[in-house]
């Protein structure tokens, strides 16, 4: 057993196949980092001067796992565990641990908008309908800031 275990050691060694946790995971842990500016919010009739700086961002951070932190200029900012995450073609959604003052879950489900590689929909509600007092739904148009830097959204007074 102990001679198998070394020829795989050494083929890895070899191969220069990493041994890390990060780097073996699955495709599927690629929503976990990321982040998004957000551009367009339906929450609290945010103005479109105070959404420029606002954003989403997912990260894995060692000893704790997957963390998540909102802010939006001048409103909101909250921070917490990302309770689970699910991919499938086109679509990443999250459970964020506390997101309604702290004590309900939110359920954020990020979709990809045809034929723009940097702009996503999304829709944030809570996790537990039963937990929720007024039918809470915010919408989202978010930009992968992976792809580029957020856009700078001008006004005219």
């Amino acid at each position: 057993m102990q001679k198998l275990f070394r020829i795989v050691l050494s083929f890895l060694f070899v191969s220069g196949l990493g041994l890390s946790p990060l780097k073996a995971a699955s495709p599927m842990t690629t929503g976990l980092t990321r982040k998004y500016g957000i551009c367009f919010s339906s929450g609290d009739s945010i103005d479109i001067a105070d959404i420029n700086g606002s954003f989403i961002h997912f990260e894995l951070k060692a000893g704790i796992g997957a963390v998540y932190d909102y802010f939006v200029k001048g409103r909101q900012h909250i921070t917490g565990r990302v309770e689970s995450y699910s991919e499938k073609v086109g679509e990443k959604e999250y459970v964020l641990e506390g997101f309604f003052n702290n004590i309900s879950n939110a359920r954020f489900r990020i979709v990809d908008m045809p034929d723009c590689d940097n702009l996503k929909a999304a829709i944030l509600y809570y996790a537990n309908e039963k937990e929720d007092p007024a039918n809470t739904y915010m919408q989202y148009i978010l930009i992968d800031e992976e792809y580029g830097q957020t856009p700078t959204i001008e006004t005219t007074n």
